[in-house]
C-alpha cells in the first residue's frame, strides 16, 4: 500500500486479512534486518573486541555472555513495562535502542564501557522478539497461524545466515566495519518500521486485543501438565546451546590463531552451520516420527558429543565445515525437541516458551563465558571436550529418565 487513502478504501472488504497483511509487511522485513544485524554483530564483536580493544579470549566470552544475561533479565524484569507498550511501539523502541547502543559501543575505547553498551543492547533486544512474535500471532489461529510463523522463522533464519558472512567479509578491511554495519541495519529497520506505521493506519485495529490479552494474563499453570519428555529435552537444549556459545564466540578465535583460517573463511563456515540449522528445523517441522520418542533425543545428544569432541582434531577446512554442518543439524534437533515437548499438552504455552528461551540463553552464556576462559587457559581442544562432556552427561541423565519412566509404566498397577 502506498498511501493511507488506499489502505482505508480496501479495509472494509476484508479487514482481518488486510490487517494481517499489513502486520506481515512490517514484521517480516523487520525480522530479516534485525536478525541480519544480530548475526553480523555476534561475529563482528569477536573481531572488534580482540583487534581493536585487545580483549583476551575470556573477556570476549564474558562480553558475549553479557548480551545473553541482559536479554534474559530484560525478558523477565522488564516484561511489565513491555506489556504496557503496544507491540508496534515496542519493536520500534527496541531497534532504536539497539542502534544507539551499537553507536555508543563504537564511541568508547574502554572495555568496561563496551560491556555496559552491550548490556544496553541486550535489554533493547528483549523489547523486540517477544512483542514481535506476539503481535504477529494476534487474531489468527490454525493454518493461518502455522503459515505466518513458518514465514517468520524463514525470515529470521535468512538474516541469521547472511549476518556472519557479512561480518567475515567486512572484518579483514577494518574490524570496526561489522559493528558499523549492524548499527546501520538496526537504523534501517527503525526507519522502515516508522514509515510502515504511517503508511498502514489499520495496524492499530488489534490494539484492544493486545490490551485484553495483557489483562487476562494470570499465574503460571501447574508444572505437571504435558509430556515428561520435556525435562530431558530442556536439558538437551541447554547443552546444545553451550556448544553454540562455544562455536560463536571461541571458534572464530581458534580458527584464526590455531588453524590459520581467514576471517571470510570463518564467516563462510558459520554460514554453513546456520544454513544446516535452518534446513534441519524446516525438516523437523514437517515430520512427526520423532514426537514423543525419547530414544532419538538420547542418540542425538551422544552423536552431538562425538562431533564436538572431533572438532578440534579436524585438520582441513573441508572436515571442519562438515563437522559444523553436523553441529547445525544436531543443535536443530535439540531445539525442536525442547520446543515441541516443552509446549505439548500445556495450557500456558507462553510460560513454557519462557523456560525454553531462558535455558538456551543460559547455555549461550555458559558456552561463551566458560568456553572463553577454558580456551585462554587450557586451549581450544579442552573447551570442546568440556562441551562434549556436558552433552554426554545430559544424555546419561536423559537415558536414566527414560528407563525410570518405562519401569514405572510396566510396574505401576
Amino acid at each position: 500500500m502506498s498511501s493511507k487513502a488506499r489502505t482505508q478504501s480496501i479495509l472494509p472488504a476484508q479487514p482481518r486479512r488486510r490487517l494481517a497483511g499489513a502486520k506481515e509487511s512490517v514484521v517480516y522485513p523487520a525480522a530479516v534486518m534485525t536478525a541480519m544485524g544480530m548475526g553480523t554483530l555476534s561475529l563482528g564483536i569477536v573481531f572488534y573486541a580482540r583487534d581493536v580493544l585487545h580483549a583476551s579470549p575470556s573477556q570476549i566470552g564474558l562480553l558475549a555472555a553479557t548480551w545473553s544475561l541482559s536479554y534474559i533479565l530484560g525478558c523477565l524484569l522488564l516484561r511489565p513495562l513491555a506489556d504496557r507498550l503496544l507491540p508496534r511501539h515496542s519493536i520500534l523502541l527496541a531497534v532504536v535502542t539497539m542502534s544507539f547502543a551499537v553507536a555508543a559501543l563504537l564511541g568508547v575505547d574502554r572495555l568496561a564501557a563496551v560491556f555496559l553498551c552491550y548490556a544496553l543492547y541486550g535489554f533493547g533486544t528483549s523489547f523486540f522478539w517477544p512483542p514481535l512474535m506476539g503481535w504477529l500471532s494476534t487474531g489468527i489461529e490454525g493454518p493461518d497461524l502455522n503459515r505466518a510463523m513458518g514465514r517468520f522463522n524463514l525470515c529470521w533464519s535468512i538474516g541469521g545466515i547472511v549476518g556472519p558472512v557479512l561480518a567475515g567479509y567486512l572484518a579483514p578491511h577494518d574490524p570496526r566495519l561489522p559493528v558499523v554495519a549492524a548499527g546501520l541495519l538496526y537504523l534501517m529497520a527503525a526507519t522502515y518500521i516508522l514509515g510502515a506505521l504511517f503508511c498502514f493506519d489499520q495496524l492499530g485495529r488489534d490494539d484492544d486485543a493486545h490490551r485484553r490479552a495483557v489483562e487476562r494474563r494470570g499465574s503460571v499453570t501447574s508444572v505437571s501438565e504435558g509430556t515428561p519428555l520435556r525435562f530431558p529435552a530442556w536439558g538437551g537444549v541447554f547443552a546444545a546451546y553451550v556448544v553454540l556459545g562455544l562455536i560463536i564466540n571461541v571458534f572464530p578465535l581458534a580458527a584464526e590463531d590455531q588453524l590459520g583460517l581467514s576471517k571470510p573463511s570463518v564467516g563462510l563456515l558459520l554460514f554453513g552451520r546456520a544454513l544446516a540449522t535452518t534446513i534441519a528445523l524446516l525438516t523437523f517441522g514437517r515430520t512427526t516420527a520423532w514426537h514423543n520418542r525419547g530414544g532419538q533425543l538420547v542418540i542425538g545428544l551422544l552423536a552431538f558429543a562425538f562431533v564436538v569432541f572431533l572438532l578440534p582434531t579436524a585438520g582441513s577446512v573441508l572436515l571442519i565445515g562438515l563437522l559444523l554442518l553436523l553441529v547445525g543439524v544436531l543443535s536443530a534437533q535439540s531445539y525442536a525437541n525442547s520446543l515441541f515437548h516443552g509446549i505439548s499438552g500445556s495450557r500456558n504455552r507462553a510460560a513454557r516458551m519462557a523456560i525454553h528461551e531462558s535455558l538456551l540463553s543460559a547455555g549461550l552464556i555458559c558456552g561463551g563465558a566458560c568456553g572463553g576462559i577454558l580456551y585462554q587457559h587450557s586451549g581450544y581442544a579442552t573447551a570442546c571436550r568440556a562441551a562434549a562432556a556436558i552433552l554426554v552427561l545430559i544424555a546419561i541423565v536423559a537415558l536414566g529418565f527414560l528407563f525410570r519412566k518405562k519401569h514405572r509404566v510396566h510396574c505401576d498397577p
